[in-house]
């Protein structure tokens, strides 16, 4: 599983005696796309969600919400390895891929219509203004 390993390799990075080291240097560099990868994923569940919310399938909405859950459980454990420089890399992924052109932008673009559920056909990744707001307090 890739978040398993990937935060067994990021556990064994927290010494700070490492962090002058070339793997980490190169565990760096790595992880920018690796992280634009976690957040584009993150962004594909939240699509799917705002279709599931749309169409009123709670099933499907609660299924796609719980992935994200996973997925920020995620982020959460990788913050808490407590490696500053790796954090940023992980929070400018966040903001620059996930979080300003999806969430902000679908919380800015739209009003809520009188159903609660105001978007609008072929805007590609605008959510719903609802489910953007709960997704952003979900953070």
């Amino acid at each position: 599983h890739v978040q398993a390993l990937s935060l067994e390799i990021f556990f064994k990075l927290q010494d700070e005696d490492v962090w002058t080291e070339p793997i980490f240097q190169l565990v760096l560099e790595e992880s920018g796309s690796f992280f634009t990868h976690v957040c584009c994923l993150l962004r594909e569940f939240w699509l799917m969600s705002d279709v599931a919310f749309r169409a009123g399938n709670t099933r499907d909405l609660r299924s796609a919400l719980y992935i994200q859950n996973d997925i920020l459980m995620y982020i959460n454990d990788v913050f808490a390895c407590d490696i500053p420089r790796l954090s940023e890399v992980l929070q400018e992924k966040l903001l620059r891929v996930a979080i300003a052109p999806v969430l902000l932008r679908s919380a800015v673009l739209q009003r809520p219509s009188a159903g609660g559920r105001g978007w609008s056909e072929g805007q590609g990744d605008v959510l719903s203004p609802v489910l953007a707001f709960y997704l952003l307090h979900d953070l």
